[in-house]
């Protein structure tokens, strides 16, 4: 334990002799944090969250299937209004 306070005496010492370095790297720590807790807001928002409609588990995906398209289409497309 003793040895930890060693350290971090030191540390602090290197910081306060340079005050341009130390406020670089809490500028950079306050950015990382910043960036961090916002992408995780609108990720929280965006995906997390259950979709605003009543029973949620009995949504469904329409889709249809053309085998002669190419490859990436054939699987499955978007209804047309026409069709669906």
């Amino acid at each position: 334990m003793a040895m930890f306070f060693g350290h971090l005496r030191y540390a602090l010492h290197t910081l306060r002799r340079s005050p341009g370095y130390t406020s670089m790297c809490l500028a950079v720590l306050a950015l990382g944090i910043g960036a961090n807790a916002a992408i995780f807001s609108v990720l929280d928002a965006v995906v997390l969250q259950a979709l605003p409609y009543p029973d949620v588990g009995r949504l469904v995906f329409v889709w249809q299937r053309i085998p002669s398209m190419p490859a990436p289409f054939e699987k499955r497309m978007q209804v047309s209004y026409r069709n669906f």
